[in-house]
């Protein structure tokens, strides 16, 4: 169950029935989280196999039961993070944005998603 945010459009392509828009803040955080971040399987090793994706989370459900955020001490690179804490890996979007100022404020990535979709579109 993943949503396609691909280049039609944050919510053009309806892969589930669970519209992250529609969800409380957390539950659409995880929507994205569940592919744009890094971390670790919380119960790996699985049958004896290492999965570097949340197995077993599905939408509605709390992505912390299964998924644990890459750890970083600012100041120092590490594999995934540069010194200054940003991501220094691809799909580490949620890395960024869980310890921002606007998730502890409560606005999930799906709002800042849609004013960049749309600031894009009108060229501002």
């Amino acid at each position: 169950m993943r949503w396609d945010a691909t280049r039609r459009g944050v919510f053009a392509t309806r892969i589930s029935s669970r519209n992250p828009a529609r969800l409380n803040t957390t539950a659409a955080v995880n929507v994205c989280l569940q592919c744009h971040s890094q971390g670790q399987l919380l119960n790996n090793p699985i049958n004896g196999k290492y999965y570097d994706w949340p197995v077993g989370f599905e939408v509605g459900k709390d992505l912390d039961r299964f998924w644990k955020l890459e750890e970083h001490k600012l100041g120092e690179q590490s594999f995934t993070h540069f010194a200054d804490g940003t991501a220094r890996k691809n799909r580490m979007q949620g890395n960024d944005f869980v310890p921002s100022a606007m998730y502890t404020h409560g606005i999930a990535c799906t709002a800042v998603m849609m004013y960049t979709e749309q600031r894009t579109t009108l060229n501002c």
